[in-house]
């Protein structure tokens, strides 16, 4: 039985590895292609609703247009963060910035990785 649980755990942790490993496109961290990642949606939701050609052609490209919006809105949204990030160091003393830019991370940079400043 232990055995049987240490080797779900570490089929889990190698399958959650692998999924972000190729989320992030392999050794390329933090790029993903869009186009593809609706591609698999579109197939997947195809096969369920068993969709023609023209409708499952209609239905990628309705989900790239909506892909294409929300990266717009994500790029505004860190444009935003960073902004307001700026505004809040610039009233801060020395001591409290590096405790912000420590704390707060600036985590707008891509997967958590701090943006250099």
């Amino acid at each position: 039985m232990k055995k049987k649980k240490m080797m779900l755990a570490l089929a889990a942790t190698i399958g959650i590895s692998a999924s972000t490993f190729l989320w992030a496109g392999g050794d390329n961290a933090c790029h993903y292609d869009p186009q593809a990642k609706v591609a698999k949606h579109a197939n997947r939701l195809a096969k369920k609703l068993k969709l023609s050609d023209d409708q499952k052609a209609k239905v990628t490209e309705i989900m790239m247009a909506s892909s294409q919006k929300m990266e717009a809105v994500q790029k505004q949204t860190m444009e935003i963060h960073e902004s307001s990030s700026k505004e809040i160091e610039a009233i801060l003393t020395p001591e409290q910035k590096q405790k912000f830019v420590t704390n707060n991370g600036h985590k707008a940079g891509c997967c958590g990785v701090p943006t250099k400043k």
